[in-house]
């Protein structure tokens, strides 16, 4: 009874099968499917695998919890900003510079209109130049450059954490891990509350450059190694602290490859880059050009002046959660509080987890291996010995008794007790020579088994990682930074500190291989219920809410949008001195040439030419200006106090015969500058 009706269901049903199986395969007995309805199948189908695909639900989850915790910035984007400085000025001027030169002239790109008369001087600080590909079109549309900056900045966030999963994807985590490795690396504050400095939250490429690389190494697919180099190249067009970052970390494991016992076949990467992963880094080549020109022609370098760092700010955060741990600590908080530089601490959870990430846990029925705790203790004694040796020779050689390591100095005050501490630690050796005996052998084939399983072990590469940055933050008199700032590449970051960005994707690594420890013996679904649970912490521990923001300055004076309507080319200087980036936010209404600029080296013409503007308007200030080709001089008449300007309208009275009124209205006025022979 109950075979017949499902013979009957199965024989109606049959030739609805094979309509949907021709439907799927256009063609529908003698009827084929239209071409349009085959486009709209296969751009549905395309869409249901993007929708469906865990990388998509990644981006629109760490999209939305960007919104949430850049509020109120988020919802209004167009008439707020991040609080007021001058990196954020000079990375808003500098993106609506890249979207008119890209029109206008694309192959002068780096003869920016600022510190005149020098030129290539988008190359005196970061030029944005990838940024700028992606939001030009806004500009274009919209012309409003602090709307385009902050989404700018915004974008970084999500794409930041996008590429942290997909790098603990690449490394083998599971899914639950790597949505951890990208909420750290994302929101952590180290990486995230740089937000207001474009030139440095743009760091987004990093990881998806490492995400490939990793994979090239495991697998050896050309197509991964191209794929790498094309995220290498638009990282050095984004950001050069990037880049720096980025080069320094592949350096740092090829390096890391050879010391554990690898090989890196050059022949074979060559061969495998080939034509197309050579012209996708011609566009990252050119853009060194420039910035060498300018190194050699006007001087160009990095000095020590800006080495600045306190022990306190690697363990300062502004979060509502770590302030009120911090609070907490009685004289230590505010010890912290006092001295803080900058806010290198990434969380309470973010350290547990890094912890987490070299526990090892025992699986079910295995049996506990017997620790080799007095072979670990013998060769410690070996080593101290051999250093407390050599340390004694050297001092006998060379008469030293001061030794400075890192800024910590050392006393050796009487060779004997040098010799009497080897004595002590031999001694100590030999009484365990019956538990672990002298073995070369045996000692070297520990240590190659030992650096063959580190090779396979991403944590110990991150971890040298976290290690090296946290060296190159510290400030003076410790740390290495004072011995390798001078390298190339290096010589670009202004301020080591900086290298915690970095610091941070390594750090949001090792908390996914953390958690991942934390759940390997638990179902998939309690993974993703304690991935929610750490999750929701995490979100919590990072809160900024609501996010400092003030209106957007938005309005150019009148007197420097009148110049736009005027003949070009011409040279503008601006009255009274101000912040330098001032003048370029008000350049944006004509792209004229300008002698007023911002970077974090000043060249020395650009120096006198601001000294000049505060004697303006005397003889030998307008001489200094017209000598330059100065040809307009603006004059803020609503910046100056009214004693202040009622003392500037008497000066520029009596120099009428060089400065002539070209507008003037109740903000400011525009005057024409003759040289000094015309009248």
């Amino acid at each position: 009874g109950s075979i017949a009706p499902t013979t009957n269901a199965a024989r109606r049903d049959a030739p609805a099968a094979e309509t949907l199986a021709s439907l799927r395969n256009g063609v529908l007995g003698s009827y084929t499917m239209p071409r349009r309805s085959m486009a709209v199948y296969h751009w549905a189908r395309r869409t249901a695998a993007l929708t469906s695909s865990p990388l998509f639900r990644a981006a629109v989850f760490y999209t939305l919890l960007t919104g949430v915790l850049t509020y109120p910035l988020s919802i209004h984007p167009a008439s707020t900003t991040f609080p007021g400085s001058s990196d954020r000025n000079l990375y808003v001027w500098t993106l609506a510079w890249d979207a008119h030169a890209f029109l206008h002239q694309p192959w002068r790109i780096f003869d920016a209109n600022i510190f005149h008369p020098y030129s290539r001087t988008l190359a005196f600080s970061e030029n944005l130049i990838g940024a700028a590909m992606l939001v030009a079109p806004l500009q274009w549309i919209l012309q409003d450059p602090f709307l385009v900056f902050n989404i700018t900045s915004l974008l970084t966030v999500p794409l930041c954490a996008l590429g942290a999963y997909l790098l603990a994807r690449r490394l083998g985590l599971g899914e639950p891990a790597a949505w951890i490795c990208g909420l750290v690396f994302g929101f952590a504050p180290p990486r995230f509350l740089r937000i207001d400095q474009a030139h440095l939250t743009a760091v987004e490429w990093i990881p998806f450059c490492l995400a490939y690389a990793h994979t090239y190494a495991s697998s050896g697919r050309k197509r991964d190694l191209r794929v790498a180099l094309a995220f290498l190249s638009l990282q050095i067009l984004t950001s050069g602290h990037g880049a720096v970052f980025l080069l320094a970390t592949l350096a740092g494991g090829a390096l890391y490859v050879l010391a554990t016992g690898g090989r890196i076949h050059i022949v074979k990467m060559l061969r495998d880059i080939g034509l197309p992963g050579a012209i996708v880094l011609v566009p990252a080549a050119l853009m060194l050009v420039p910035y060498r020109m300018v190194q050699v022609e006007v001087g160009l370098r990095r000095d020590l002046g800006d080495w600045t760092g306190s022990w306190a700010s690697f363990l300062s955060s502004p979060t509502h959660v770590d302030g009120f741990l911090t609070s907490q600590l009685g004289s230590l908080g505010a010890w912290i509080n006092a001295n803080t530089q900058a806010y290198l601490f990434p969380g309470v959870i973010p350290l547990l987890l890094v912890g987490a990430s070299f526990v090892r846990l025992r699986a079910r029925n295995e049996s506990r291996a017997p620790v080799q705790w007095w072979s670990g203790i013998a060769l410690l004694l070996e080593c101290a010995c051999i250093a407390v040796v050599g340390l004694g020779i050297y001092a006998w050689a060379t008469g030293t008794t001061r030794f400075e390591v890192a800024g910590f100095t050392m006393s050796v005050r009487a060779l004997w007790r040098v010799w009497a501490l080897a004595g002590v630690l031999a001694f100590f050796r030999l009484a365990l020579l019956r538990r672990a005996r002298f073995s070369i052998w045996t000692r070297t084939m520990n240590v190659t088994r030992f650096i063959a399983g580190l090779r396979g072990d991403p944590r110990i590469f991150y971890t040298l990682v976290v290690l090296a940055c946290a060296l190159l933050a510290i400030g003076p008199p410790h740390g290495p930074w004072r011995f390798v700032y001078w390298l190339p590449g290096l010589s670009f970051i202004r301020v080591p500190s900086r290298f915690m960005i970095l610091g941070t994707l390594a750090v949001a690594v090792l908390c996914a291989y953390g958690f991942e420890r934390l759940v390997a013996r638990v179902s998939r679904r309690s993974q993703w219920l304690t991935a929610a649970v750490v999750g929701a912490a995490l979100i919590g521990e990072f809160a900024v809410v609501p996010f400092e923001v003030v209106a957007s300055p938005r309005d150019i004076p009148a007197a420097d949008r009148w110049l736009a309507n005027q003949p070009t080319p011409f040279v503008v200087a601006e009255l009274p001195p101000m912040d330098p980036t001032i003048p370029m936010l008000h350049s944006m209404a004509h792209w004229q040439k300008t002698v007023h600029g911002y970077s974090g080296w000043n060249p020395a013409l650009s120096q006198s030419l601001a000294a000049a503007l505060t004697s303006v308007p005397d003889a030998a200030s307008l001489d200094a200006l017209s000598g330059v080709g100065v040809t307009y001089l603006v004059v803020h008449t609503s910046m100056y106090a009214p004693d202040e300007w009622a003392a500037m309208t008497t000066r520029l009275e009596r120099a009428s015969p060089r400065l002539s009124l070209r507008f003037s209205d109740a903000e400011g006025r525009v005057y024409s500058l003759a040289s000094a022979g015309a009248r």
